[in-house]
């Protein structure tokens, strides 16, 4: 599908008072080199007659500018320490921030606003320079204005900083702003005491545990016998786990995740990316902008369930055979 969209220059919104300037040591977690990337994520809204005169641009980059007074590093850079050890420079230096009109009225993408979009590099644009890990901007959003009156809001998030949960914890706190709330801080509070992850936290609680069995066992056994594996490994995962995996990683120099033999799969259904509400409402679609090698997400549209895949040309096809088979 072709339209003509016009960006405005990109500008960076920085929180609405001064912060802290300081540096944050990112935790053992957070730092892993398998973290280390960028991730798209996009959210589509359709018009709403009771925000008639309200302008989305407006209205998310002062909601933005609000929460980044409580989320205060996510207007940091990231730089490097001893070891390749990660640390937030807390400079307030700003999130990228683009403004966009698309011609084109929201229902005439069709399908194409879900994971693998040939209109995504339209409504998220890569900004030259901004896309490194170091010395970057730590999320860069565009906001896009369609004819119809809906808007699309696409971001980029520095893995590094934030999870799923994390993120769409920041994205409520912009948007508890946006609508006009009578409230002096968000709901909920970035700052938390103690050493359980508490609710607030929007860091990384990321790893991956291991079901291990015979590929005999789980081809002829029944499927009880598969999902009591994965009820196991997912019980062993414990603060003292966690800080074991963590210990580790730095003794291993942060490897890379192995890829060899593997295929994740996330649920994100539960993230709650399709109910952020900037006050039109609840967005048609929320969840990854595109496909990613390797791993599938699993994300909520409409009355079922999106989960994008991405595999090799030949794998694929044999993929689809499959899929035919049990329709």
């Amino acid at each position: 599908m072709l339209f003509t969209v016009t960006r405005q220059e990109p500008r960076l919104v920085v929180p609405v008072e001064p912060t802290p300037y300081e540096l944050k040591q990112l935790s053992d977690i957070d730092d892993q080199e398998g973290l280390r990337f960028q991730i798209p994520v996009i959210m589509f809204y359709k018009s709403n007659p009771l925000m008639e005169g309200e302008d989305p641009v407006r209205v998310i980059r002062e909601g933005l500018a609000k929460a980044l007074l409580f989320y205060y590093p996510f207007a940091g850079r990231l730089v490097e320490g001893p070891n390749r050890k990660l640390l937030v420079d807390c400079t307030s230096e700003g999130v990228l921030f683009v403004e966009a009109d698309a011609e084109v009225e929201l229902n005439r993408l069709g399908d194409a606003i879900l994971p693998g979009s040939p209109v995504l590099k339209e409504l998220l644009h890569d900004v030259p320079g901004s896309d490194g890990i170091l010395g970057c901007p730590l999320l860069l959003l565009q906001v896009t204005r369609f004819s119809c009156g809906g808007f699309a809001i696409a971001l980029r998030l520095n893995h590094t900083m934030s999870d799923g949960a994390g993120l769409v914890q920041f994205l409520s706190a912009i948007a508890e702003f946006a609508q006009g709330k009578e409230v002096t801080a968000p709901s909920v509070s970035p700052v938390f005491p103690g050493l359980i992850v508490p609710h607030g936290y929007y860091d990384n609680v990321i790893t991956y545990p291991a079901a291990v069995s015979k590929a005999g066992k789980v081809c002829s056994f029944p499927l009880e016998y598969t999902v009591e594996l994965v009820k196991m490994a997912k019980s062993q995962m414990t603060a003292e786990y966690f800080r074991s995996v963590a210990d580790l990683m730095v003794i291993k120099g942060r490897p890379l995740y192995t890829v060899a033999g593997n295929f994740i799969v996330s649920d994100a259904r539960r993230l709650g990316l399709d109910t952020v509400d900037f006050g039109w409402g609840k967005p048609v679609y929320g969840g990854t902008a595109r496909a990613f090698p390797m791993i599938s997400f699993y994300m909520n549209f409409k009355d079922g369930i999106v989960v994008p895949i991405c595999l090799p040309e030949p794998v694929m096809e044999r993929f689809e055979e499959e899929l035919k088979k049990m329709t």
